[in-house]
């Protein structure tokens, strides 16, 4: 978030055949629709692209880039949360979770090691991880056990204070 703006960048080596790019924005985090266009440079080297949606929804949006091939094949990035009210935070999506990632948004987060248990609804640890985060606003994946059964889940991030969030998952 730059002021009111949602300002998106990414970031390419060795850029061949491609068409370009398109911005895609959601209010739900399935459903996308295109916002903006940009056309790729095909350059062997590194490339760092920009965008700005200086409209951008009330509330809780999701972005993702449509990467076009020459040849019309697509790829899609991994889905960005932004809420626009939000000035420091962390969230889960999607949630439910469906199939064995999920994805962690860090927001106005401190730069250090985090840690992220994961408990079932009895309070039994089914799982750690630690990421490192650069105290940038970031997106990480945390990918889960394939054995983990549905049902409530709580995730706990401990930052570098130590201090403690926990957030209510459903993981189909």
């Amino acid at each position: 978030i730059d002021g009111n703006d949602v300002a998106i960048q990414w970031t390419t080596v060795n850029e061949f055949s491609f068409a370009g790019y398109e911005l895609e924005r959601s209010v739900d985090g399935r459903t996308f629709y295109k916002i903006g266009s940009v056309a790729a440079t095909n350059t062997p080297l590194v490339k760092v692209y920009n965008w700005l949606d200086n409209s951008p929804l009330g509330g809780i949006s999701f972005y993702r880039l449509k990467m076009i091939d020459i040849d019309g094949k697509i790829k899609y990035s991994i889905v960005i949360k932004v809420d626009m009210n939000a000035r420091k935070s962390l969230s889960v999506y999607p949630n439910p979770v469906t199939g064995h990632v999920m994805s962690l948004q860090m927001y106005g987060q401190r730069k250090g090691d985090y840690i992220a248990n994961l408990y079932n609804i009895h309070g039994g640890k089914v799982m750690s991880t630690r990421l490192s985060h650069d105290g940038n606003n970031s997106v990480r994946s945390i990918n889960l056990e394939a054995k983990l059964p549905a049902g409530i889940y709580y995730l706990e991030i401990i930052n570098p204070g130590m201090e403690k969030t926990t957030l209510k998952i459903i993981i189909e």
